[in-house]
């Protein structure tokens, strides 16, 4: 059994390998909790050994394993993308927060570092591969090209 933040969830079912096995898209709408910084968030799940567990992906830079969690709100998107090697998708997600530092720091001003996550699955895990630059986006803005996401 696996637990969601609310009580009532949309669950959808995706091919995300390329082969017959579903994933199923857990998503609950989180409210007003954060302002633009909240929205639907959705959570992956996949059947092993007759049980539902939830994805899991590894942080290429601190190597560590976290559950794989998607938000869509004002301020962050995701997208499913068929991989170029046509093994499958892979998932593209974009946000923008402010900088922590620079709230400490008045001098620099209020910035907004753009976040570009691309998640991949190999070696029977998904990866999350992240980089940053200089910007601010919104959901009203088209959403990146491929080619920005590392």
């Amino acid at each position: 059994m696996l637990v969601v933040e609310r009580a009532v969830a949309e669950v959808t079912s995706v091919r995300l390998y390329g082969d017959r096995r579903a994933t199923y898209l857990v998503t609950v709408a989180l409210g007003a909790e954060f302002g633009s910084y909240s929205g639907a968030l959705t959570r992956l799940a996949e059947v092993r050994q007759g049980h539902l567990h939830w994805v899991q992906e590894r942080d290429v830079h601190m190597e560590q394993d976290t559950e794989l969690r998607l938000l869509s709100s004002l301020k962050t998107a995701w997208r499913l993308l068929r991989r170029r090697d046509g093994r499958g998708q892979e998932i593209l997600l974009v946000a923008c927060r402010p900088d922590v530092s620079a709230l400490v720091d008045t001098s620099r001003g209020q910035q907004f570092p753009l976040i570009f996550v691309r998640y991949r699955f190999g070696d029977g895990r998904w990866r999350r591969y992240e980089r940053t630059e200089p910007g601010c986006w919104e959901s009203g803005d088209a959403f990146p090209e491929r080619l920005r996401f590392p």
